[in-house]
Order: structure tokens, then sequence, then C-alpha cells
């Protein structure tokens, strides 16, 4: 059984270290130049240019493409650098025992803000969730969202209008409906 064995791994392996020896006879020497092999153009093969696709994962891809494209299919503007050191900074929604209200919420994107650990009793309903100006909180921006059930420890996403430039706001204000002059709370994002 032995000596079977090592016929068959010897007759593997003798092919494989005859084909690494074996003599390129296409090789140039250094004599004459009539020795050396030359091309002509009809020896090249031209090749089709081929995509490549760098993202295999279909959920990946979906992601980064809602990234991009704000989730609607158009592309968003080209970000400043002021609106790109915004992406990231968090706000934390300041405690109200009336409301119920706390969390943290954090620009995730040029289209997105994400609500984090956010509790809302339900208190003054629907809650109103503004874009806002942290000296202008008397007149708020542009309403994102509405919250009429009482929540504990959710986490939700707000979707930023389409070409609503991330400079336009530095706070969230949330506010009940019967007084929108006066916000509830006010969360100021800092970087």
């Amino acid at each position: 059984m032995k000596r079977l064995i090592f016929l068959v791994a010897l007759v593997m392996i003798v092919p494989i270290l005859s084909g690494c020896s074996k003599k390129d006879e296409t090789a140039t020497t250094s004599g004459t130049t009539s020795d050396k092999v030359t091309l002509d153009d009809t020896d090249v093969v031209n090749y089709e240019p081929a995509q490549r696709v760098s993202i295999t994962d279909p959920a990946l891809a979906s992601y980064l493409d809602e990234m991009k494209y704000g989730g609607n299919g158009n592309a968003l503007p080209t970000l400043t650098n002021d609106e790109r050191n915004k992406i990231g900074a968090i706000a934390q929604i300041s405690k109200s025992s009336k409301y119920g209200l706390s969390g943290v919420a954090q620009i995730v994107s040029q289209s997105s803000i994400s609500l984090k650990s956010f509790s809302f009793n339900g208190a003054c309903s629907p809650l109103l969730i503004y874009l806002t100006r942290q000296n202008q909180t008397g007149k708020p921006l542009i309403k994102v969202k509405e919250i009429s059930t009482p929540l504990s420890n959710t986490t939700l996403a707000v979707e930023i209008p389409a070409n609503t430039p991330l400079t336009t706001f530095d706070s969230l204000g949330f506010y009940c409906p019967d007084n929108t002059t006066i916000p509830v709370s006010t969360a100021y994002f800092a970087k």
C-alpha cells in the first residue's frame, strides 16, 4: 500500500517538475539580433475594456447608492468642506420630564439624521421635529418628522429634505403642535 501511494505521488510530481524545468524556446539570447523574437501588430490581441465591480454585497451596494443618491435616485450635490465637517456631528437631546424627551441625534449623511436611544412620552402629540438654528428657535426652518405615539429607547431615521445644505441648520427643535414658537427641547449639533 505504501508503494502504491509513493508511485501515485511520484507520477503526479514528475510532470510538475518537468514543466518547471522546461527550456523556454522563445527566449532571446545575447547573441546576434537575428535570433531575437519580434511580434508584429497582427499578433497583438486587443481586449474589450471590462467594467470592474468592486462591491459584491448587494446590501452594501444598495446602502452606498442610497447614501450617494439620497434614497430618491437623484444625485446629491457635492459637499462643501463645511458640510463635510458637519457629518458625524452629535446633539444631545436635553431631558424633558414633562414630555419624556431624551436621546442623541447624529448627522450620518448629507440626507439623514439618526436619533438614537430616543424617548418621548406622547404628552404633546404629535411631536414636531424641525431643523433650526440655535439663535432662531422661534422661527423653525424645516419640519422633518412628526411623532404621534410614545416611544422608549428607539432608533429613528430623520430624512433631511433634498437640496437642503447641512450648513442651513445647526440644531433640531422639538415642538408641540399648539406652539411652534417655543420649542419644548432643542438639540445643538456639536462636532
